[in-house]
């Protein structure tokens, strides 16, 4: 793969309203995963595994430290050199507690994707627990020449009763 061809935009969960208790001082992106691992590192292993390193990640404005103080420079990854980068963007939540996006969100992607000079963007987010190997997924993607690829695994009715899951 081409570097530089691919982005990504790692996105933070909405609407987790039955976890308030644990994402009320940090995204769910960073809730801890078998002691000092967090659920983004799942993703951000997955990009930088496929040549992805050009990534941004945009989080709720209230949970700042929370991502910080986690990614740090992104070393981890090797998202700390001069090619590569990590980039943080943040939204505002309303004061009713909804989550949503203040005028800042959209323009900060615009402004990501214009800046990485990148062909391909991949669209991930850390709500879903999962290793998927995206060296395949983008070469299945330029192979058949598709403007978009989207991954999903169907399940059964009975075992989509978790939040953002539709019945």
């Amino acid at each position: 793969m081409k570097i530089g061809k691919y982005c990504a935009i790692l996105g933070n969960a909405l609407g987790t309203h039955k976890l308030d208790q644990l994402v009320n001082s940090r995204p769910l992106a960073t809730l801890p995963f078998d002691g000092k691992y967090r659920l983004i590192d799942f993703q951000l292993s997955n990009l930088v595994n496929a040549g992805i390193t050009n990534i941004c990640g945009v989080f709720s404005q209230k949970n700042v430290p929370s991502v910080l103080d986690h990614i740090r420079t992104g070393r981890e990854w090797g998202l700390n050199s001069l090619l590569n980068h990590f980039f943080v963007g943040f939204y505002s939540n309303d004061d009713i507690g909804e989550t949503v996006t203040d005028s800042t969100y959209y323009p900060q992607l615009l402004t990501f994707l214009r800046r990485s000079h990148s062909v391909y963007t991949v669209f991930s987010t850390a709500d879903v627990l999962c290793n998927i190997n995206l060296e395949q997924l983008i070469h299945v993607h330029e192979v058949n020449q598709r403007n978009m690829s989207v991954v999903y695994k169907k399940m059964p009715k009975e075992q989509r009763l978790f939040v953002n899951c539709s019945g």
